[in-house]
């Protein structure tokens, strides 16, 4: 009897590429509650580290079925679990702090801070 497990490879911001297999489909995976509750995990870990900001483009996952052919390609990826999930954070952690440092860099400090009494 053939599996009717299809494979995910789905990864967060930059963050390690992790496999996952269901009998669901894409959009079933991305309202599944194990997924959901990865997602409002990271959300709740950035919210914490950094609390102004909107992180969603960093914790909404990507999502990329594979072909039954192809699946012997990804063996070596790592299954998304919550180990998975403490790896993405540190990645997420990374990318918004370079993200805000960038953000701070191009803000053109020295202009941006006029003392008026000196005008």
């Amino acid at each position: 009897m053939e599996s009717t497990e299809k494979l995910y490879i789905i990864s967060f911001g930059d963050s390690a590429k992790f496999r996952i297999k269901c009998a669901d489909s894409k959009e079933e995976l991305e309202k599944s509650k194990k997924l959901v509750d990865f997602e409002n995990s990271l959300n709740s870990f950035l919210k914490e580290k950094f609390p102004a900001g909107n992180y969603t483009f960093y914790t909404t996952p990507a999502i990329t079925e594979v072909y039954p052919e192809d699946a012997a390609k990804y063996d070596s990826y790592p299954e998304l679990d919550a180990k998975g999930v403490e790896k993405i954070k540190a990645v997420l952690l990374k990318e918004v702090e370079d993200m805000q440092s960038t953000r701070t860099l191009n803000s053109d400090a020295p202009y941006s801070d006029v003392n008026q009494s000196a005008v």
